[in-house]
């Protein structure tokens, strides 16, 4: 070859052209040649050198080596590179320097070229990888030592030879013959490489794994001459791969997270459980900063702390809160290693960590057992099968005297009385067996000797392998529980000896009504014997006529809770064996015994002890009175005085205007008339408010009574329609009757069955408009009678329906209603039904279509001729009412005793007309002389007056007339006090009479009348 003259441009130009060929191409075919990645560079610094020289050649190695440390040799784009790397560059630059050197002599003359080309194949003979030239027909032309050495041919051997003959290679998995790189080199004219698993069979068939790649070789006109091969025993890098792999697989076993980095934080290994762990995948964190992947936001300055310490050659363990991809995390055990290479030098990190979240959560379990243990009351303690103790809680030491550091390690037969270590031997040999001891009540002895009784439950403790290693037990202090529980057995031992020496009737029923217990008393009171009673219904000792009350009362209390009659001191007739009635106080009272109710009544026979029973009740009623203004004055609301102001001072108002004109003006006589019948509706007006308010006041106070007796319902309602009738007639309101005499026998009180009817009918007609219609039914429904009041007025509203009947609810309460009222007449109408056994009910479908009110009472099974006695006993009463008032007091000497002038007066005027001679004072000391001097037939004295009360005058004349032998002056008793109380009061301080304000003097004189009569017939009886 002859050297041509080019510039140093060109020259260096061409240089760097063939270095960047060489780079692309190695690049293109970097997995093929990756075990020989400077094959091409040898190419181009040889080019280089022919072309430009051994400066362009230089040039070339230099750019080769820049390229290949940056691009190709790991790691890639550093030029820090691991010794093996250095020593590859540093054959490299010996080899391309001297091919430079070569190369430069080649050029001048053909000789230099011959020159060039033993040096060159000297130097490959030299270089670490095996080299292989063929000619252009594929026959061997040069083969260095290394490649003599794997292929086990001679260069002589193998001079001449094919290529195919020599370099026999396999694919290493099907064993099958793999094409000639040379051949294909010839055929394509590019550089190849073999595939991976590639086998070179040697001549003594010996199998090596290598890794090669074939470049063609070209003439200046760039015809192929030949090829150049260049290939190197992998079997050692194979190893190591296999053992990186196979560790590899190690860690991706291993139940840990373990993560490797550089030395900047950078991720460069990813195992399958830290993805399982993380959530990340090891594709998308590989090249990432660490600090971004597994540390919590709240964990990163500790995480950037513990990379500090490790870039320093530190180890580093501990707990660490990590986070996953999705944001949640977790407490991890972290173990992180510094790792270095074979220098000693650190390359990097390595770690592990693991999520610890189930042993946190079982560490904190087992503190919380073992605060829940060292707080417990009870003692808890285990021990071994031997019986030795092994722990011991603060509530063993609180229940047993000892401390644990005495206890602990002792037999635990210490607190175990003698008398029952037989019991712990056999309970020892039942944990042994694995069984547990439930609620086993003993005996056990405190430090300082006392003995407690106590429940134990005694379980086995097992081993990780299900072997019983020990036992357990919990102790609870039962010895308060026993002696409380004895003291119960004494108590109803003490009960029952109380129950069968008891002069009262001491009855047990069932749900069932059904007698399950009864004293030997009950004998006594009802003639039956006990086991006559026992097993029977209680409806045995009841007369006919309440079975069917009790029974309907019974189950709706049974459904409902609502109770029909007192517990407490009711009095209701009782059914003796042969038949005859006795008058009973019952009290009852409920409890319940393994989830069943029952019921326990006493009866006492009260026929001996009526009256005094009757005394004491009156004395209690009073205090219970007195006790019930303070609670109801408690209970009164202001809207409920503001409406009782009004319907006070409505009336009011009326009476004083006409009083007014009465007394101011002159009015003709219809005027006059008109006036003293408004004056006389509206007295009446209040005086049946003041009498509801009374019968409220009952009701809250449980004082309302009934006088229960068979009677009919349709004389009653009758009674209630002729009271009603004329304020219906002024409105033009069309009564509709329907009254049907089946339905007409019931048990009741007729005198408040007949205020329920007037309180429905006034009701209706006072909201029915003009021209309407109110229909009163009367009919049999089953069991039942039904009165039903339905009018055509406004209807009710549907949610105020629920509060009809409760007291001083009113649908309209402000001040510009259209009709007046307290609101307790319908209140008083549900009690009074109820009081009977029955209910109340009320339907509407709302504004602007009526209602309709029904009573149900319950049906008196009667015959004809009791319905008949029944009438004539209420006939006596009927024709009282009746009477006018046309009795006379002729000659009568009444005195009036009352500090009020104008009550007085009237009394004087009203007794005066009736023919009586009146002397009226306004004090006690007046009234006295008058007694005394013998003056006077008959006493009507106010109650409340100043100084001395009405109470203490009666006391004061009932004492003369005990001193003077005179008989007992008839006196008649009156106040505003209304109540039962009073009433009872003024009879016990020795009245005949009390009369409630505002007094109607037709009844003041005919109640004097009554007692002048009684008196007369007194005294004819003596005579």
């Amino acid at each position: 070859m002859s050297q041509v003259k080019h510039s140093p441009m060109m020259r260096y130009g061409f240089a760097v052209l063939a270095v960047a060929v060489a780079l692309l191409l190695t690049l293109l075919i970097l997995p093929l040649s990756a075990r020989t990645p400077f094959a091409l560079f040898y190419i181009a610094v040889m080019l280089s050198a022919v072309y430009g020289g051994r400066g362009a050649g230089l040039l070339a190695t230099a750019l080769s080596v820049l390229t290949t440390a940056y691009f190709i040799l790991p790691p890639k784009y550093s030029l820090k590179v691991g010794f093996e790397g250095v020593f590859m560059l540093a054959v490299f630059i010996f080899v391309a320097l001297v091919i430079s050197s070569l190369t430069e002599k080649v050029v001048g003359a053909e000789k230099s070229a011959r020159l060039s080309g033993t040096q060159l194949s000297t130097t490959l003979m030299s270089i670490g990888d095996a080299v292989i030239a063929t000619d252009a027909e594929g026959r061997i032309a040069l083969m260095n030592a290394v490649a003599q050495t794997l292929t086990g041919w001679t260069l002589d051997e193998a001079l001449g030879q094919r290529l195919e003959d020599v370099f026999r290679i396999i694919n290493e998995q099907t064993r099958e013959a793999v094409e000639s790189p040379v051949a294909k080199v010839l055929r394509e004219g590019t550089v190849v490489g073999l595939a991976n698993h590639t086998l070179l069979l040697a001549r003594d068939g010996k199998e090596i794994p290598i890794d090669d790649s074939g470049a063609p070789i070209r003439d200046e006109e760039g015809n192929i001459t030949g090829v150049v091969l260049v290939f190197r025993d992998i079997s050692e890098m194979k190893e190591a791969d296999e053992k990186i792999r196979f560790h590899a697989h190690l860690l991706n076993e291993v139940e840990q997270a373990v993560v490797a980095t550089d030395m900047e934080g950078r991720i460069t290994y990813w195992n399958q459980f830290a993805e399982k762990l993380y959530g990340w995948q090891a594709v998308e964190v590989i090249g990432r900063n660490v600090l971004e992947v597994t540390p919590s936001d709240a964990s990163r300055e500790q995480a950037e702390e513990i990379l500090t310490h490790l870039r320093r050659g530190e180890s580093w363990s501990g707990d660490f809160q990590a986070q996953r991809r999705d944001g949640s995390v977790f407490p991890a055990r972290v173990t992180d290693s510094p790792v270095y290479d074979a220098d000693g030098k650190q390359i990097g990190i390595v770690g592990s960590s693991e999520d610890i979240s189930e042993r946190k959560r079982g560490e904190e379990a087992r503190r919380l057992l073992a605060a829940i243990i060292q707080s417990s009351d009870d003692a808890i303690l285990s021990k071994t099968l031997e019986g030795k103790v092994t722990s011991w809680n603060a509530g063993a030491q609180k229940m047993y005297g000892y401390t644990a550091e005495e206890a602990v390690g002792q037999h635990i037969s210490f607190i175990i009385p003698p008398e029952l270590e037989g019991q712990l031997k056999e309970i020892l040999e039942r944990i042994q067996l694995g069984e547990r001891i439930e609620h086993l009540e003993t005996l056990r002895v405190r430090k300082d000797g006392t003995r407690i009784n106590v429940s134990v439950r005694i379980s086995p403790v097992n081993d990780a392998t299900g072997q019983v290693v020990g036992a357990s037990s919990i102790a609870r202090d039962i010895t308060e529980r026993m002696k409380t529980e004895q003291a119960l057995r004494e108590s109803e031992e003490h009960h029952r000896i109380v129950a069968e020496t008891a002069s009262d009737a001491i009855i047990t029923i069932d749900e069932r009504s059904e007698i399950i217990f009864v004293n030997r008393a009950a004998e006594g009171i009802f003639g039956y014997t006990v086991e006559e009673m026992q097993g029977q219904s209680l409806t045995l000792l009841m007369p006919d006529y309440l079975r069917h009350v009790h029974s309907a009362g019974f189950h709706r209390y049974l459904e409902t809770g609502r109770k029909h009659i007192s517990w407490q001191g009711v009095e209701l007739p009782g059914l003796h064996k042969d038949g005859h009635e006795i008058p009973l106080e019952l009290s009852f009272s409920e409890f319940i015994r393994g989830g069943e109710r029952f019921f326990t009544g006493i009866a006492r026979d009260v026929t001996e002890r009526k009256l005094v029973e009757e005394k004491q009740a009156e004395v209690l009623a009073r205090e219970q009175a007195a006790r019930t203004q303070a609670e109801l004055a408690n209970r009164t609301k202001d809207e409920f005085l503001a409406t009782l102001s009004h319907e006070l001072r409505t009336p009011l108002t009326a009476m004083l205007g006409w009083t007014w004109m009465l007394r101011s003006t002159e009015l003709d006589r219809q005027t006059r008339a008109q006036a003293l019948e408004s004056i006389e509706r509206n007295v009446r007006a209040q005086a049946q408010l003041i009498e509801d308010l009374l019968d409220v006041s009952r009701i809250i106070t449980g004082k309302l009574r009934l006088e229960v007796r068979p009677a009919e319902l349709i004389p009653v309602i009758e009674s209630a329609l002729d009271t009603v009738r004329p304020a219906a007639e002024a409105k033009e309101i069309r009564l509709q009757v329907e009254l049907d005499p089946t339905a007409s026998h019931v048990l009741c009180d007729p005198a408040r069955i007949q205020q329920v009817a007037w309180n429905l009918l006034s009701n209706a007609i006072k909201f029915t408009p003009k021209n309407g219609r109110v229909r009163v039914r009367l009919e049999r429904v089953e069991s039942h009678v039904e009165i039903s009041v339905k009018d055509t007025g406004p209807g009710i509203n549907p949610e105020f329906l629920p509060y009809v009947f409760d007291r001083f609810r009113q649908a309209d309460s402000s001040t510009t209603r259209m009709h007046g009222g307290l609101g307790i007449g319908l209140a008083i109408v549900r009690h009074l039904v109820e009081l009977h056994g029955g209910t109340a009910r009320v339907e509407s479908e709302g504004d602007g279509h009526g209602s309709t009110f029904t009573v149900a009472l319950p049906l008196l099974a009667v015959s004809t001729n009791t319905v008949g006695e029944a009438t004539e006993h209420a006939l006596p009463d009927e024709k009282q009412a009746t009477l006018e008032n046309s009795l006379s007091l002729e000659g009568l000497r009444v005195l009036v005793v009352d500090d009020e002038p104008d009550a007085r007066e009237l009394l004087v005027v009203a007794l005066g007309q009736s023919g009586a001679r009146v002397n009226a004072v306004a004090s006690a000391g007046e009234a006295l002389e008058l007694v005394a001097a013998r003056e006077t037939d008959v006493l009507v004295s106010d109650i409340g007056m100043p100084f001395e009360d009405g109470y203490m005058l009666i006391r004061k004349v009932r004492e003369l007339e005990r001193e003077h032998g005179a008989p007992e002056m008839p006196a008649v008793a009156l106040t505003a006090y209304a109540s039962e109380t009073a009433r009872a009061q003024a009879l016990e301080a020795g009245f005949q009479a009390h009369l409630a304000k505002p007094i109607e003097p037709s009844v003041l004189i005919e109640t004097i009348s009554t007692l002048m009569k009684q008196k007369e017939l007194n005294v004819k009886v003596e005579n």
